[in-house]
């Protein structure tokens, strides 16, 4: 009976700190975005389409490279160093390595790009200050290490400070007239406030001197990490390759406008999240005691997940010209046609959360690489067919379309068929309540 009462005792503990550690992860994220709405729509404002395009474009293009150069080694370094098979100190020292390495090689291949594409200074300079953030994040593998440890309150702490240092300085920079290129310094300086202050707390754990560099380690990463690589440059394309074809096809105020819609469309995206995070834990619960139990949950998740996105899709779809005009300005007018449109995306973001939790737990995960593959051969192809026609509004109809798409090909042909099934039954709204009537079992 007390061995049993310390076993509880002990599960009770770590249950605890898992939810600590999802916590802070989710506050840091919340108030991410909400930092990204609020403060991009006050810089969309004061730059003007025309520079908000240039900084978009130069940040989406960055995005691109950095996926290229990341390795799809994050999810690889945390298992590894829970495994706990290497030595930590290998395994960080390699990663480290790994990532500043192809951040050097990224600066380089984007250097060239940039002279190719015969850009103008003033825009590659926008462009290799964003990109220089790739460097410091190299020692993002210190983050690696505090979610393996189940340490995130480090992560958000430092993450936070940097937003913060970040946020005041944009107000600063918004309230004397800045130009564009001081708003490019602060993406660099608040990676570097970020890093800084996770080294600080890493010293707790361990000195970065100690870090080693091992070639068969190296070796053993890449072999595993190629899935996630694959993964992360399908996903980036899918959702950087709009602005960037915008630029090179139509112009840098047809990015302005666009990129203006979307962050209004995306700056709910962050509630689906959190709700997914909340309850998932209870339908993996409902695995363990009946899979009866455990797909109602999941049907009642996705009936949840597909409601809210339609009402949100709904709302903005009445209101969402009012609110550019009114949060942007009327020379953003135009981005509230393309609102309209980008705002039903949220219907497959808002599912595929809770699609790719589904395909975590079934132990599917390459099934992802196809999916973002599909995506990002859908939305090239319809960007260069919608672009030239419809401009920024042809991008916003191409993203919908081709998340729409992959989506439904990816849940009908990709058996089990489980998920295509649970979703056509989300439909009915009745079926959110499954989730709470089964919660007592």
């Amino acid at each position: 009976m007390e061995f049993l009462k310390k076993r509880l005792s002990g599960n009770y503990v770590g249950l605890i700190k898992y939810a600590k550690n999802t916590t802070w992860l989710l506050t840091e994220k919340f108030f991410r975005i909400i930092n990204s709405v609020v403060l991009g729509i006050l810089i969309a404002r004061y730059l003007g389409p025309d520079e908000f395009g240039i900084f978009n474009y130069a940040q989406s293009l960055v995005g691109l490279f950095i996926a290229i150069a990341g390795f799809g080694l994050d999810e690889i370094v945390i298992r590894e160093l829970l495994k706990k098979v290497i030595k930590s100190s290998k395994i960080m020292g390699s990663a480290f390595v790994m990532k500043l390495g192809g951040a050097l090689i990224m600066l380089g291949s984007l250097s060239a790009f940039l002279i190719y594409s015969q850009k103008t200074p003033y825009e590659i300079g926008i462009v290799l200050i964003i990109a220089s953030s790739a460097l410091i994040r190299s020692f993002n593998v210190i983050d690696f290490f505090f979610q393996s440890t189940i340490a995130g309150k480090h992560i958000a702490k430092a993450n936070i400070l940097g937003l913060v240092l970040a946020s005041l300085l944009k107000i600063v920079f918004l309230i004397f007239s800045a130009p564009l290129i001081a708003f490019a310094y602060l993406i660099p300086l608040e990676s570097l406030a970020a890093i800084s202050l996770m080294i600080i707390f890493y010293s707790k754990y361990g000195d970065i001197k100690n870090w080693q560099v091992d070639w068969r380690t190296i070796r053993k990463l890449l072999s595993y990490s190629w899935p996630l690589l694959l993964s992360g440059i399908f996903s980036t394309v899918n959702m950087k390759i709009d602005q960037i074809m915008l630029k090179e096809m139509v112009s840098s105020s047809a990015v302005g406008v666009y990129a203006a819609a979307a962050r209004i469309s995306e700056g709910w995206f962050f509630i689906p999240v959190i709700l997914a995070a909340s309850l998932f834990p209870a339908i993996l619960k409902a695995k363990a005691s009946s899979y009866d139990l455990y797909y109602s949950r999941l049907q009642a998740l996705y009936s949840l997940m597909l409601w809210m996105s339609v009402i949100v899709g709904l709302f903005f779809t009445f209101f969402g010209a009012d609110i550019v005009i009114l949060l942007l300005g009327a020379s953003y007018q135009e981005s509230g046609e393309i609102l309209v449109v980008h705002i039903w995306s949220g219907v497959n973001v808002a599912i595929g959360i809770v699609w790719t939790k589904w395909i975590i737990t079934e132990g599917k995960q390459r099934i992802t690489i196809y999916v973002q593959f599909l995506a990002a051969i859908l939305n090239v192809g319809s960007n260069l067919f919608l672009i030239p026609r419809f401009g920024s509004f042809g991008a916003a109809l191409s993203t919908m379309l081709s998340y729409f798409i992959s989506s439904f090909v990816s849940f009908f042909l990709f058996k089990p068929m489980t998920t295509f099934s649970l979703i056509i039954k989300a439909f009915n709204p009745l079926s959110i309540f499954k989730y709470s009537q089964t919660s007592n079992s």
